[in-house]
């Protein structure tokens, strides 16, 4: 039969804790790293070409799809327009948006030059978002033609708009028949985000009595923040702004932390990723402790 095993140690207060548990948590959690990612969530990634027929304007409004006079392959969204008159195109709802940079890319062409006035396009944040300015586009010859329109931003989990619109100039005498504006090729992308990836462990500072919780993170995204509480206590919340190894401040040896590491990408997929973590310093016991 195994005599008892008495700790060989000065005695020392009491933390409140029970002692034993809080040794044999302290002993589980020497060898304890969390790791936590998770596959690339949600980003906006739409394209048109209204080459399928069945799909028709598929949402798009203010034209019709056309295969009489096309920009790009066997069918082409647009309109005709007579002497000052204005064809304006209308995207449906396009998103969700993970909250990083939008790239609209299309094509355009239009059929004569000969009272050509401008083209232009614009984009707004649905439901209720103003609309920005107009950008103008500068079309050279009657050729299928690319172009791009940037510098759009939407919220995380937010859809938007576009607006396309060609003009024709004025025309007094042989006016002809309206001239046909085509778009095609649509694109709308933003880079794909990744959701938080970070190894947690604790800091020992054994002597100075205080651990520190360390993040030690690969992948951030944009809010992201360490939340974490003391013995039930919630702090001040620690920045997360990009990869990097980041440091609670210094917490007693005889404290218990949990921590939640999320930011605002869990709207579209991302899960919080919390835990729990004791220092890995011996814990004063009384000599008298039996194990």
């Amino acid at each position: 039969m195994n005599e008892p095993v008495h700790l060989l140690c000065e005695p020392g207060p009491r933390t409140g804790y029970s002692e034993r548990w809080l040794w044999l948590a302290r002993m589980f959690s020497l060898a304890l790293l969390l790791f936590w990612s998770s596959a690339g969530m949600a980003q906006i990634n739409y394209s048109q070409n209204w080459e399928d027929a069945g799909a028709g304007a598929a949402g798009w409004t203010g034209g019709a799809r056309a295969t009489d006079f096309v920009c790009a392959g066997t069918a082409s969204y647009g309109g005709g327009a007579n002497s000052l008159q204005t064809v304006t195109i209308t995207s449906p709802a396009i998103g969700p948006s993970n909250g990083l940079p939008i790239t609209v890319n299309f094509s355009f062409r239009r059929e004569n030059n000969a009272q050509w006035g401008a083209m232009e396009g614009r984009w707004r944040v649905l439901p209720s978002g103003t609309f920005s300015g107009w950008t103008a586009f500068t079309v050279s010859n009657d050729n299928c033609n690319a172009y791009t329109l940037s510098g759009i931003s939407a919220p995380v989990g937010a859809s938007i708009e576009l607006q396309f619109r060609a003009n024709r100039g004025f025309c007094l005498f042989s006016c002809g028949s309206a001239r046909r504006y085509r778009w095609d090729n649509v694109s709308v992308t933003q880079p794909a985000l990744q959701c938080p990836q970070a190894v947690f462990s604790t800091t020992e500072n054994c002597g100075a009595g205080t651990y520190q919780l360390t993040a030690n993170v690969s992948t951030a995204g944009p809010g992201a923040q360490l939340l974490y509480s003391v013995d039930g206590v919630p702090q001040t919340p620690l920045a997360i702004p990009g990869p990097g190894v980041f440091n609670t401040p210094a917490i007693p040896v005889t404290s218990s932390v949990t921590y939640t590491l999320t930011n605002n990408q869990i709207v579209l997929g991302c899960s919080a990723l919390s835990g729990y973590l004791f220092s890995t310093c011996p814990i004063n016991l009384d000599c008298s402790q039996v194990l």
